[in-house]
């Protein structure tokens, strides 16, 4: 998948699609990234988000001595143990860009996956974070497209 405001492409010209007699693409659900949703806001001093990727919480922000912890949870989905939910850039009121220096996932019940990052040396109240989506579609059953 692409960073936020990109389009994925596959091209049909490579080795793995030449010998083909025919080709047909299954699209069984998306991911969506709605415009409004390219940056969310985070009151970190309130632990409070105001629109959050579907099925994701915000379970904690915790002042740290070098920044700012944040624990955030969603469901597993499609057989997925964990996947992405923000981008590794964040931003501040005035639009200055930090990166992410890392990240942990880690699996509490059936249901549900823990995200959680650090701020470093991030001392502003309020944060922008760059979410991967806002949210997804299931299909009933794959929608068929042929290729060739």
């Amino acid at each position: 998948s692409g960073a936020p405001g990109e389009t994925c492409a596959f091209r049909l010209e490579s080795a793995f699609f030449s010998q083909s007699e025919r080709l047909t693409l299954y699209i069984t659900g998306a991911v969506w990234l709605d415009s409004d949703m390219e940056r969310m806001t985070v009151n970190l001093a309130e632990g409070t988000a105001e629109t959050l990727p579907q099925g994701v919480r915000l379970e904690r922000t915790e002042r740290t001595e070098n920044g700012w912890t944040l624990t955030f949870s969603a469901p597993h989905r499609d057989g997925a143990w964990s996947y992405q939910l923000f981008a590794g850039k964040y931003y501040d009121q005035v639009g200055e860009e930090y990166w992410l220096s890392g990240w942990s996932v880690r699996e509490q019940g059936n249901e549900r996956f823990y995200e959680q990052f650090s701020l470093l040396n991030y001392t502003d109240g309020i944060v922008y974070l760059t979410p991967i989506f806002s949210r997804i579609t299931s299909l009933p059953g794959p929608l068929e497209i042929p290729v060739k």
